[in-house]
Order: structure tokens, then sequence, then C-alpha cells
């Protein structure tokens, strides 16, 4: 008998085997390609090669060319420290798939269209896509003796992925334009509702007290540097007034350095103090620390931070510490921060070793991250002057981070406008491809403050007072101005 109903039903259960066959080929093939650039793609990498600085220094000699093998290799070893060593990895979707998506799949792709690559392309190539997926402005290249590729350019991780210019537009937690700042102009506090009205690609509209509109160009403004000379200088510019200004803060250069930890024990002497730190790209925060306990009593809060431990941040952590304590051994005699440095040293050493000796330790990290603040002991001498942190939109990285610590105290008024926004990671610590010899430069730490944890990569530090232009010309010109209305308690009003 012919049963219709029946052989419907046994055509059906067929096309339902194909579709599970196939979903199966499917999902099998799919989880080979996830393979491909998951944990088994950094299953063959040798780290005793390389472990405790062996061929992590930077190299005399440099290839011109490399074969595409090798070049996968390259990136297979530079994307391991990317992915269990930044510090900026989940702030850029690395968990939720977006590096790998894209990133990785990116580099990996361009990599296989040739069978030969000239070293100089490889970095251009390796530096392009790193700049269109990690907009990091530590995180660098480097070529030769002499190339660099870095990513100094402004954003802002809000607006998914528009890019705008966030040099003279103070932002709140939420990335959002601050819709209320104060602003110094002529010597005076001016308060400026800053509700945006709209935006073009190049200025925003925004709504004045007055009912009035005013444009805000998105573009940055070079602030006059004319008063600065030199990394470090400082003078007498009025009576009443002491001028310090450091360009950087660069243990290289100790002379420097010390003569600006000492400027420190001068400020008694004045009731009014300027510390220009515009264009100053950064360097050690401990210099600012030491500089800080000769005017300050009690304990400067600094930021949590949060590093993964894996066998990458470890090794990061080691040539850190390794360069450093050269540089220490070579800049000064101390032996107490010699001593220090190198238990540091050994330390991280033992703890690479114990990694190594675990079982697939390429992929191993703690469950849990170590996040901490720590409140930094200072002197028993307090400064009760005023003192004028000025600042720019090219103050990069530790300026940055000792630029929101010091707004802490009551005595310190950052003026300016918003700093360039590289301060969210750091301690940057290279490792040198095995083949290429490129110089991956990773920051593996990641630093948090604020009411909410936040110092988001982009937005930048955002000054007490608001100020264009000359900012020493206003400020010298609201210390007048101040004398002769109630004195110094006028110049609290910038903390309004």
């Amino acid at each position: 008998m012919n049963y219709p109903g029946s052989r419907r039903l046994i055509k059906n259960w067929i096309i339902a085997i194909i579709l599970a066959l196939t979903a199966g080929i499917l999902k099998e093939g799919a989880a080979q390609e996830n393979d491909k650039y998951g944990n088994d793609f950094f299953a063959t990498l040798d780290f005793h090669k390389v472990i405790l600085n062996k061929n992590q220094s930077k190299p005399d000699k440099y290839p011109n060319t490399i074969s595409r093998e090798q070049a996968l290799d390259d990136f297979r070893y530079a994307a391991y420290f990317l992915k269990y060593g930044y510090g900026g990895y989940d702030y850029y979707e690395g968990k939720n798939g977006f590096l790998w998506d894209h990133y990785f799949t990116s580099v990996i792709d361009s990599i296989n269209t040739k069978e030969t690559w000239k070293v100089q392309d490889y970095a251009e190539l390796l530096s392009n896509l790193t700049k269109n997926n990690i907009e990091d402005g530590h995180f660098h290249i480097s070529y030769g003796k002499d190339k660099r590729y870095q990513n100094y350019s402004r954003w802002n991780p809000y607006r998914a992925g528009e890019k705008i210019d966030t040099a003279n537009c103070s932002l709140d937690d939420k990335g959002e334009i601050l819709k209320e700042q104060d602003y110094l102009s002529d010597g005076k506090i001016v308060k400026t509702d800053m509700v945006v009205l709209k935006k073009k690609a190049d200025y925003i509209t925004c709504k004045k007290p007055d009912g009035g509109e005013e444009r805000i160009a998105l573009t940055p403004i070079q602030v006059s540097t004319q008063e600065k000379s030199g990394l470090f200088e400082e003078k007498e510019i009025q009576k009443d007034v002491y001028y310090i200004s450091l360009s950087g803060f660069n243990p290289g250069h100790p002379d420097e350095m010390n003569a600006f930890i000492d400027s420190a024990k001068t400020l008694s002497n004045y009731p009014y103090v300027v510390l220009d730190l515009r264009n100053n790209s950064g360097g050690s925060d401990p210099i600012f620390f030491r500089w800080l306990e000769n005017i300050e009593a009690g304990y400067l809060v600094y930021p949590l931070m949060k590093t993964v431990r894996s066998l990458a941040s470890a090794i990061l952590d080691y040539n850190s510490k390794f360069n450093r304590l050269e540089r220490v051994k070579k800049n000064t005699k101390n032996k107490k921060e010699i001593n220090s440095l190198k238990k540091r040293v050994d330390k991280l050493g033992k703890t690479m070793r114990t990694y190594l000796e675990q079982k697939d330790y390429y992929s191993k990290t703690f469950e849990q991250p170590g996040t901490s603040a720590r409140n930094i002991p200072l002197g028993n001498k307090t400064y009760d002057g005023k003192i004028f942190i000025l600042v720019n939109e090219e103050c990069y990285s530790t300026c940055e981070l000792v630029t929101a610590m010091a707004k802490q105290f009551p005595n310190i008024v950052t003026v300016g406008v918003n700093t360039g926004g590289m301060n969210s990671f750091g301690d940057i610590s290279p490792v040198f491809l095995p083949n290429s010899r490129l110089g991956y430069y990773l920051p593996f730490k990641a630093f948090y403050l604020g009411e909410n944890g936040n110092m988001a990569e982009g937005r930048g530090v955002m000054p007490t007072v608001w100020s264009e232009g000359n900012i020493l010309k206003e400020i010298l010109s609201f210390i007048e101005n101040s004398k002769h209305d109630s004195g110094r308690k006028k110049v609290q009003e910038f903390r309004s």
C-alpha cells in the first residue's frame, strides 16, 4: 500500500539528517577556525628561548626581509603578549572577540598575501592595523635604531567609533561634553553653560548663559610656550610668584630631576607658585611624589592599578624592571634603590620559571586580577600658599596621572585644557619579535582614578579651570585682581 504521509515523514527525516550532518561539518570547521586563532594558535611558542631577558634586549642587527612563515610566527608571538599581557586588552573588547575578529584576522590575512616581506613593510603593516583597532598612544612598534611607529592621535571612545578631538572640550565621566565649566578670562572667573545644541565635524554649537550660541572648535589649540625653555627651569617671575617648568619626568636626566625635586624647598618663600607642565610627555611618577613630599603632609592616594598575572605580563614586567635597573645603575649610586630593584627582578624571574613548569603555561592566568590602591606617605610640612599647575593637550601619560592626583589637595589648582588622553594604561615594556626583531611595546598596567574608577583613554584629565591662549598671563592677572579684592582667599574660587 502507498502511504503518502509515511513517505513525507521519511523524506523529512532524511532532510533533517542531512541538515544535522551539514551543521556538524560547519561547526567542526568553525571550531577548527577558532582553534587557528585561539589558544592552539599559541601552543607552539617556545618561551624557554627568550625567558629571562635572553633575546629581549634591543638588537644590534635587523634583517632586511623575512618569509611569510616567519612573519606569521612573529605575529603569533606579538599576539600572545597582546592577549595575555596588555593592560588594555579587555578595554578594547578582547573578551567579546572584537580584537580576534578584526585585528588578529586582518593581520594574518594581510601577511598571507606575500611569500616574502621586507621588514620595514612588515613594520608598517603591523603599525597601521594596530592603530586602526587599538587607539592607545603608548602602544608603539619600533624598527631599526631610530624608526618608531606611534599613535598620538586623540579620540573619544564613547562615541561608537566617531573620532572627536577633546583637546578643548571638557567631558564628564560618561564622555559627554561638560554642561558647566569654570573659565579663566581676562584674569576673572567666568562660568559658562556648555549645553551642546549640535555637532559638526570640526566644531560644536553650545548655548551661552545669555541665550545666545557659541561655536567651539574641535581642533587642538596651540598654547603659547614662549615662557618655557629646556627640560627644567625655575625663576622668580614676580616678587610673590615663583615659576617652575618641567617638560618631562625623565629619570635619564638625574641632574635636572634632582633640581626639580629640590625646587620645592624654595616655595615657602612665595605665596603663589606656578608649576608649568605644558608639553610634558610623562616619565617616572616617583619624581613627582618626591617633589610633592617637600610641600604636602599626609598621604597621596595613588590610583587603582590592575594587572593580569600571566607569563606574558611577568615577562613584560621583568623586562621593564630589568631595563630600569640598568638605567639606575648607570645614572645613580643609590645602593638602596639598586638593591630594591634587584630583588624585584629576581622575584619576577622566579615567577616566570614557575609558569614555565605548568602545563599549558602559555594560557595560564590568575582567576582574580590584582586590583589595589595605595596611600603614598608624604612629608610633614604643609605649604600654605596656592599652586597653579598648567596643562595643555600635549600633556601625556605620567603627567596626566600626577595632574589628576594633584587635584586631591585643596591648595593645588589645575588650569588649561584637557590633557592628551594617554592616561589609562602604562608601564611600557618591549618584546622584540624573534624573526623581524621589531620592537613591540606594550603597556601592561591599567589605571583607575575618580569616583567611578574612570580614567577613560582618549578623554584626558579635565583641568579645574578652563583657560586658552597665554595661561600664565591669565593667572598673573588673576593673582593681581585677587590682591585688590579679598586677598588670597579669592583664589579659592578656582575650586568652586
